[in-house]
């Protein structure tokens, strides 16, 4: 899905852990 696009093309190594919090809390339909 979308989401796992977004996953590669976002460096993982510029996020920091509770940034990856958050964003996949907003990106997964509650």
């Amino acid at each position: 899905g979308g989401a796992n696009q977004l996953r590669i093309k976002l460096p993982r190594q510029h996020l920091h852990p509770k940034v990856w919090e958050d964003w996949l809390a907003l990106s997964q339909p509650l």
